[in-house]
């Protein structure tokens, strides 16, 4: 528990766990806009 400025008190304690690795995408898939992300598709106006 910590004690906040005004007298009350909060718990910040967490629970922490690891992340599990993502898996790999396809090497041949296009590169997007701004080089990350999935490809983007603009609709002409």
């Amino acid at each position: 528990m910590e004690d906040l400025a005004e007298g009350g008190q909060i718990d910040l304690n967490v629970d922490v766990e690891a992340v599990p690795v993502g898996t790999a995408l396809d090497e041949d898939r296009p590169p997007a806009p701004g080089g990350k992300g999935d490809p983007v598709v603009y609709d002409e106006d």
